[in-house]
């Protein structure tokens, strides 16, 4: 019998947390599933770790390849899927035991196109719950363009002939916002949302991952990118003018912000909005200070107040 949900999981490198991941994976109250463990030519004992677990649990298969980047790999994943659902976790994080169980349940309880749960943010010590509540399409996609929610893949189950369909895939070369893409895309072609108000995904924030890592002037490509193909989309221009002019702004803040990004002239080029536009957005006094000697070319100024003290 085929089973009903493909779960895909993209790894690099990822030996110190995959075992941990893998288990919570294998013990799920919902046991229905197949599992791709997509190895992106890691270079550590990630591979070890893989076949020896792959030897435990049948439903478990490992797909090497050489590597890519995560969008690539991600779009190879989701080429593999052939049931109902797929879903996609990350290899250092761990799931409730009732993840799947949960969001199979209501998902087959309205037919929904894409179903979502809340999930834990786990950081050292500390742990904190991020709660979504209950969203229409119009307002996942507003809350994600305005940067108030996450727009993680992990916790959400999604129909899979809903991408298939609609030929929605990651853009290939791209490392930052490519989910922030595949989401608000699949939204857009999605017409049933559900949600289970439970938090049953741990993410937990390593210290050498891509949240408190130093910002790179190619991430700011990488998210300006992004965001201008969202704009050439007729559908979101024209529901979610003033979320795209926001999230093009909250896209390149970084480039007059921030010392190593530091490119007034690509900011000028990337917002061409009036300054009375830009100064209503909501991302701080000292953007709107920055943002207003950028915009009369008064970049001298900016690095002798903000980066020469």
């Amino acid at each position: 019998m085929n089973p009903k949900i493909t779960v895909l999981v993209p790894i690099y490198n990822s030996e110190e947390y995959l075992e941990d991941c893998l288990q919570s994976l294998s013990v799920q109250n919902y046991s229905d599933f197949i599992v791709y463990l997509i190895n992106d030519g890691s270079t550590d004992g990630t591979i070890s770790i893989i076949n020896n677990f792959i030897k435990k649990d049948a439903r478990f298969k490992l797909i090497d390849k050489i590597n890519t980047g995560i969008s690539s790999t991600r779009n190879l994943a989701l080429n593999l899927s052939k049931t109902k659902y797929t879903i996609f976790i990350d290899s250092d994080d761990t799931l409730d035991s009732n993840y799947l169980k949960f969001l199979y349940e209501k998902a087959e309880s309205g037919n929904y196109h894409l179903t979502y749960c809340d999930y834990n943010i786990l950081d050292g010590v500390n742990s904190n719950k991020k709660i979504h509540g209950e969203l229409s399409v119009d307002a996942s996609i507003r809350k994600m363009l305005l940067h108030q929610d996450w727009a993680v893949l992990w916790n959400k189950l999604f129909i899979t002939k809903i991408y298939q369909d609609n030929k929605i895939y990651f853009p290939d070369g791209i490392n930052m916002w490519e989910d922030l893409f595949f989401n608000i895309i699949f939204y857009e072609n999605s017409s049933s949302i559900g949600y289970v108000p439970h938090s049953l995904y741990n993410y937990i924030m390593r210290s050498n991952g891509l949240v408190k890592s130093p910002i790179k002037k190619s991430r700011v490509l990488d998210q300006i990118f992004i965001i201008s193909i969202l704009e050439k989309n007729d559908i979101l221009r024209k529901k979610f003018p003033d979320e795209l002019v926001f999230s093009k702004a909250y896209a390149t803040k970084s480039l007059i912000t921030n010392k190593n990004c530091f490119d007034p002239d690509l900011w000028r080029r990337n917002n061409n909005s009036k300054l009375y536009t830009i100064l209503k957005l909501k991302l701080g006094i000292k953007y709107k200070i920055l943002s207003t000697l950028a915009f009369f070319h008064m970049d001298f100024i900016i690095r002798v107040l903000f980066f020469f003290k």
